[in-house]
């Protein structure tokens, strides 16, 4: 893009918590909740919000409504089980405090209130069935946790969950024929079989049935997992098999070359050493079974159910690593960026799952904008594996966002350097890279980078138009430039950022009358971006409207953060743009470093 940019977040929901309390007088200091309490870089659930005890119903209630509605989910907990307190009668309340709590990680709270939704019927009663059976879970009331199972609805999600938690529960009681046989509803449903074969095998080794061997060996035909690799793998090193289980690491390492998951067992097995139980109870087989079925509806939506499930598993398996990624994940899908940078470093020492915790950490620094501390925590962990590129991609994007394209570019070429096969063959990489060179002014570089990139991935529409406005802008080849926006347009006929590459490829073409029409329609899509505004600033006075220019300039001014636009459009305020009678400026030169490719970040590669 032509500027940094950053995604947009929502005023904080404590200072949309106390606007509406103290404008209505409902707030009372007191001591912080209990919740509040919580380690922001623990285990034991969210971060607390940190917010302040009401000593009104009133004020707790409609702030845990606003905090709920901007999907502060640790907030709407804290001040709705504040509310609760002060009117515990109130059913909506009971019911918004409940699901807050379970979205919000106080599960030990959730399990308190559990008992009041039951008889309140609707949906959440099942939701407080499932709480109060892996409360059972988590203290060993195995027969208890069956029974509170059986009594789900099998309608939606619970189908598969309700039965596959009450399969580990009676495991728990020693039944393990009937444990396998609740599994067998599930395997008749489409697409399942696969999750099932797996959590037959894991009950059979388990529960240390003779079975477990072939169990494995037929949920491995279904194909390999991680978490089915890592269960089966385990197995195999546990059981005199260690060739068998390093030939599913190393087969898995092999297909996915970027992972690190897998290198602690196999230097385990080049010590000879023989590693615990990945699950050391039934347990933490629900938890694997909640954990899993998140990770599909996480997939597929970042709703409220995933984020229960999650919790739930972390509740039943404290330190659950994999799903405290999945956790983090979710969070900065929604926006939650601190929270999420906090779930990560409580992952950050696993030795599985540390180094994409740390690389998800570092990514959540930079969304914060704390770059200092995103770049050292990238450096050392390039100098920590020097043969790994993901940490160099991750600086060259951090780099690149707060305008140190120079920079930018040699952790690109480090990268490149340490991965060539891979990153030489990714697409993104090439865009990122391109995008670092061309504001470095090392054009021709970044027009290579650009051109493999497009042969890479033929139908990004900012990708086309990013090498399109950058010809356009340069002077050279004018007509294929021209003809990758039009391609890139057709892509994303709705795109201002394309408009404005159209509107400047027809200005640089001396055409101002279509320019203006153009640029016009391209401010309708992004009224306040500087550089399209600027640019329709350019087109109305080269067409003789020069208090419409000089008022577009004006506008440009306003947004502009980049100091050489800035200078520019200043010139252009005093003295006009082209005060000398011959022709455009030099804003609309190739040679000034303001015109960058028109386009917005692409949306296809996360903001670092």
């Amino acid at each position: 893009g032509r500027h940094r940019s950053r995604p947009g977040r929502a005023l904080p929901v404590l200072a949309l918590a106390l606007a509406l309390v103290l404008s209505t007088a409902w707030l009372a200091w007191a001591p912080p909740s209990a919740a509040a309490g919580r380690d922001d870089a623990g285990d034991e659930g969210l971060p607390s919000s940190g917010l302040p005890a009401a000593s009104s119903q009133a004020g707790a209630y409609l702030a845990g409504i606003f905090a709920a509605a901007a999907d502060d989910q640790a907030a709407a907990a804290d001040f709705l089980v504040q509310a609760l307190a002060l009117d515990g009668d109130n059913e909506i309340l009971y019911r918004r405090a409940f699901i807050a709590t379970l979205s919000g990680g106080l599960i030990e709270e959730s399990v308190r209130l559990a008992p009041g939704i039951i008889p309140r019927g609707g949906g959440e009663a099942d939701v407080a069935r499932l709480v109060l059976a892996a409360d059972d879970f988590v203290h060993g009331r195995y027969g208890e946790a069956a029974t509170a199972l059986r009594t789900i609805g099998r309608n939606g999600i619970a189908r598969f969950t309700a039965p596959m938690l009450e399969a580990w529960a009676l495991a728990g009681t020693g039944a393990l024929d009937d444990a396998l046989a609740a599994l067998d509803p599930v395997a008749a449903e489409d697409g399942f079989l696969p999750l099932v074969d797996l959590h037959r095998a894991l009950i059979r080794d388990v529960a240390g049935d003779p079975g477990a061997a072939e169990a494995y060996e037929a949920a491995l035909a279904h194909g390999e997992s991680p978490r089915l690799v890592a269960a089966a793998g385990n197995f195999f090193e546990r059981n005199g098999a260690p060739d068998r289980a390093r030939r599913l690491y190393g087969g898995f390492i092999a297909d996915t070359p970027d992972s690190l998951q897998f290198a602690p067992a196999l230097a385990r097995l080049d010590a000879g050493e023989i590693p615990p139980p990945l699950l050391t109870g039934v347990g933490h087989g629900a938890a694997e079974v909640l954990f899993q079925i998140a990770s599909v509806i996480s997939r597929e939506t970042a709703g409220q159910t995933g984020l229960v499930y999650v919790n739930l598993a972390r509740y039943l398996r404290p330190g659950f690593a994999a799903a405290g990624i999945l956790l983090g994940d979710i969070l900065a899908d929604r926006d939650h960026d601190r929270q999420a940078l906090a779930i990560y470093r409580g992952v950050a020492d696993d030795p599985g799952l540390g180094w994409d915790a740390r690389l998800r950490s570092a990514r959540m620094l930079a969304r914060l904008e704390l770059d200092t501390d995103a770049i050292a925590l990238l450096e050392a962990m390039a100098a920590e594996r020097p043969d790994r590129a993901e940490p160099l991609v991750q600086l060259g994007d951090v780099h690149r966002f707060t305008g140190d394209f120079a920079a930018a570019v040699v952790a690109y070429d480090a990268a490149f350097e340490a991965d060539s096969l891979t990153v030489g063959l990714d697409w993104s990489f090439l865009y990122r890279r391109g995008m670092a060179l061309e504001r470095d002014r090392d054009f021709d570089r970044a027009i290579a980078d650009l051109e493999r990139a497009i042969s890479l991935n033929e139908d990004h529409a900012h990708l086309l138009n990013y090498l399109g406005y950058l010809w356009i802008d340069l002077g050279r080849n004018m007509a294929e430039g021209e003809a990758l926006v039009r391609r890139a347009l057709e892509l994303r006929p709705n795109d201002g950022y394309i408009i404005d590459s159209l509107g400047w490829a027809q200005y640089r073409q001396g055409l101002f009358d279509e320019a203006v029409e153009t640029l016009e329609r391209a401010v309708r899509f992004r009224p306040l971006d500087p550089v399209i505004n600027d640019h329709l600033g350019d087109a109305y006075w080269q067409v003789g409207r020069r208090t419409e220019a000089r008022f577009q300039w004006s506008h440009a001014l306003v947004g502009a953060d980049d100091p050489v636009l800035i200078e520019a459009i200043e010139a252009k305020l005093a003295h006009g743009l082209n005060a000398a009678g011959d022709g455009p400026a030099t804003t609309a030169d190739a040679s000034d470093p303001n015109r960058s490719p028109g386009t917005a970040e692409p949306d296809a590669i996360e903001r670092p």
